[in-house]
């Protein structure tokens, strides 16, 4: 009487994987795609006000802002080179000379050679340019203020302290991002919301 044959034994299943540890109780895509759509929800809402300056696209506003740094501090007679202002605004150089270009067009801004180098140009605002960009960016504020703090504190103003804490946290997060991915930007707009009472 023969042996019955010998059976293979069984594959054993694979061990299940560790659980990953969960850093953070949201996913990272809902996070940097609400971050987006914020930013996107604010630049609607605040520029609308840039409608009544034909030409004064969004891009063009942060240009003229770039000589306004300092609660609108800067005079027009201030210079400042054309490498500086990109820098400032965080774009490649195609894009700032294309904007000015535009805005030489429109008598916004003036442009000279730097002394000693003819390959770079220094550029300062002209009296029109600077009448548009102090009453724009008046505009522009006065209705961000409270459109935005209703849109932070929609529903529950009664935690509008701790909502504005957890955000002014977030600053550092999100400036240590930027700057992990090289973005070197510094352009500001100094503001904050109004009082909901006012």
């Amino acid at each position: 009487m023969g042996t019955a044959p010998s059976r293979a034994p069984a594959p054993r299943a694979p061990a299940p994987a560790p659980a990953r540890a969960v850093l953070c109780p949201a996913p990272m895509h809902a996070i940097a795609f609400g971050a987006k759509r914020v930013f996107q929800s604010f630049l609607r809402v605040t520029r609308k006000p840039l409608r009544e300056w034909p030409g004064l696209t969004g891009a063009r506003f942060d240009l003229l802002s770039a000589f306004l740094e300092g609660e609108f501090a800067r005079p027009s007679s201030v210079e400042r080179r054309q490498s500086d202002v990109r820098r400032t605004l965080g774009v490649c150089p195609s894009v700032v000379s294309r904007m000015v270009r535009a805005l030489l067009e429109r008598g916004w801004v003036a442009r000279r050679r730097e002394p000693g180098d003819r390959r770079a140009w220094r550029l300062s605002l002209t009296e029109a340019g600077e009448q548009v960009i102090r009453a724009a960016r008046r505009l522009m504020l006065r209705a961000a203020e409270r459109i935005v703090l209703d849109a932070i504190c929609w529903r529950h103003r009664r935690d509008k302290d701790r909502r504005f804490d957890a955000l002014a946290r977030c600053t550092g997060y999100l400036d240590a991002i930027r700057y992990h991915f090289a973005d070197r930007a510094t352009l500001e707009y100094p503001w904050w919301p109004t009082p909901l009472d006012h």
